[in-house]
């Protein structure tokens, strides 16, 4: 795992942001670690990593030492006895078999052939209660359409804790029975959540061995060009609770690790209006408020900002994307209203 940047100057300003608490983190599919934008929360969270794949469970457990829980378990919605869908590259793996229609729009090589191996699945309920764990404030899945399932089988005690989750889903998805994007999103709303942000892959067909065939070889244009449409393929969603919830309970702890979910993911705005929502409800006076704003400024520029980001520079450089814009309707015509830009 790569370490961010300034990562061991922000441990004193996540500590005043989450108070004397730690975050609770689950992730689904974690054979390469946490991803990126967790990082961060590492060092103030207790890390719960499922990766069924034995030897990447024990590189996990050498790489993250003390830091997490590495469970060398797979899961379901129900646990017990499951077929394992291992496809022809190993991160295709699902307890779904592959074989919808949307298959053919991608790279067959990627999903065939199958083998399939009977394999003991647990509900994540039943592992962190094991484990003693009584709240799940996070949960990040990435495990080929079975999402869902892991998510109900976190069962509705857990699952009323939950602040947030990402979750990998397909559109329209290449395994068979796998739920769309309107099932999960139902669920999760069911459970106090709301969509915050989407995070889409799109794709050309793959034809001729390539998906850069028909754009390259065929229309003469780059594979990123603009002015052809790429499909969705799938898109990482990210819900989190809605903050009227905690703040008409007067949850205060709560508040805070919502806020640290938020500034992972970049919403640092969202996490400085959450604390001043706080404030006018009556949970924090004026003097607590104000550090706690100023702390999400702090952590954003000591983790995210870059002097390139500023004002100054911004109001410095925009006359020259202007500039760009007018020169290619200049020489291709105006071409306002696609649909990717």
């Amino acid at each position: 795992m790569t370490q961010l940047k300034g990562q061991t100057g922000l441990q004193p300003v996540l500590e005043r942001l989450l108070g004397h608490q730690r975050l609770i983190i689950a992730d689904a599919g974690a054979a390469y670690g946490l991803p990126a934008h967790l990082q961060m929360l590492a060092s103030v969270s207790r890390l719960c990593l499922f990766e069924p794949h034995a030897q990447r469970a024990e590189e996990l457990r050498q790489l993250l030492g003390a830091e997490a829980r590495v469970f060398q378990t797979a899961l379901s919605g129900q646990g017990g006895e499951r077929t394992l869908y291992v496809t022809n590259v190993p991160t295709g793996a699902s307890l779904l078999r592959p074989g919808t229609d949307a298959v053919d729009l991608t790279d067959r090589a990627y999903f065939f052939p199958v083998q399939e191996q009977r394999i003991h699945t647990r509900r994540l309920e039943d592992v962190l209660v094991e484990d003693g764990i009584a709240r799940l404030d996070f949960l990040k899945a990435d495990v080929q359409g079975a999402e869902l399932e892991i998510l109900q089988g976190l069962g509705a005690s857990l699952g009323r804790t939950l602040l947030g989750v990402e979750l990998e889903v397909g559109f329209p998805g290449g395994y068979i029975g796998q739920p769309g994007f309107g099932a999960i999103d139902q669920y999760l709303r069911d459970i106090g959540l709301e969509l915050l942000d989407l995070r889409l892959a799109r794709i050309h067909r793959f034809v001729s061995g390539s998906y850069r065939h028909l754009s390259e070889r065929v229309f003469g244009v780059h594979h990123d060009c603009p002015s052809l449409s790429k499909r969705i393929w799938e898109a990482d969603v990210l819900y989190f609770v809605k903050p009227a919830t905690l703040l008409h309970s007067g949850d205060m702890p709560g508040i805070r690790r919502l806020a640290l979910f938020y500034c992972a993911y970049g919403f640092y705005t969202e996490a400085y209006h959450l604390f001043e929502q706080a404030s006018h409800a009556g949970m924090l006076s004026s003097e607590e408020a104000t550090q706690l704003k100023d702390d999400v400024v702090r952590l954003h520029r000591k983790a995210r900002w870059c002097v390139l980001e500023s004002v100054m520079l911004h109001r410095l450089t925009s006359p020259f994307r202007r500039l760009g814009v007018r020169l290619r309707n200049t020489l291709c015509g105006f071409q306002g209203g696609r649909w990717q830009e």
